[in-house]
């Protein structure tokens, strides 16, 4: 598989549209294999959407996209992934979790991730998910542990680093009160699920997110169905 990432610098470039570089990113078994530089050049959308056409791309990821050029894109068959943003070596990683996700199959059982203000099971859970305090992992009722999610120098942003942080420790699910699009789009491109808490405390939003769902068709086997879409 092949993917193009917009760049600026170290960072993801905001805009399909205008970006000047993209980065490609050949996958094999689930693995980034290479990666290297391209100049887009024109600013002409259909010259755009044919240059990714013609180096073989099935996945770009981006900040944004205008909607002329994402209809152009579907219909090239060209999937593309808006709303992110952040250091491209984050991006990378989730794309890795992504392909590694992919190849293994469905997990057994989900692994929540609840952006809380601290380790207690009856404490808050956090008001958002970038600058959560704490992050508590739970397998079910009776495997819980809590990991600290140290914030990132000054005011840089912290969704991409957060984001990344639930992907190491092997979360299918992140149950959060809010977060912005950005980090929507980074939980997307990750494949990891965001769950609305059924509860005020970390104890709460994980006996609601495990709590048997009452639909016989639920989206994530054993997580409530009640979400927020990213």
């Amino acid at each position: 598989m092949r993917l193009a990432i917009t760049v600026h610098g170290q960072r993801i470039s905001p805009l399909f549209d205008t970006a000047t570089r993209i980065q490609l990113v050949d996958t094999d078994r689930g693995r980034v294999a290479r990666s290297k530089l391209l100049a887009l050049g024109s600013a002409d959308s259909t010259e755009r959407v044919k240059r990714l056409v013609d180096q073989g791309v099935e996945l770009l990821i981006c900040g944004g996209v205008r909607r002329p050029t994402r209809e152009q894109l579907a219909a090239a068959g060209i999937e593309a992934i808006g709303w992110v943003s952040g250091p491209v070596d984050d991006v990378l990683h989730l794309v890795q979790h992504r392909l590694t996700a992919a190849e293994q199959g469905p997990h057994p059982s989900p692994c929540l991730a609840i952006c809380a203000e601290g380790p207690e099971l009856d404490g808050p859970v956090a008001p958002t998910l970038g600058r959560a305090p704490c992050l508590v992992l739970a397998r079910g009722a009776g495997d819980v542990r809590a990991v600290g999610n140290p914030p990132p120098p000054g005011r840089a942003p912290a969704g991409a680093g957060t984001v990344r942080r639930i992907a190491e420790l092997g979360a299918t699910h992140v149950v959060a009160t809010a977060c912005g699009p950005n980090v929507r789009g980074l939980l997307r491109l990750a494949g990891i699920e965001l769950v609305v808490p059924g509860g005020s405390t970390v104890r709460a939003a994980i006996r609601s997110a495990l709590r048997p769902p009452k639909t016989n068709s639920p989206p994530s086997e054993g997580v409530r169905t009640e979400r927020m879409t990213p």
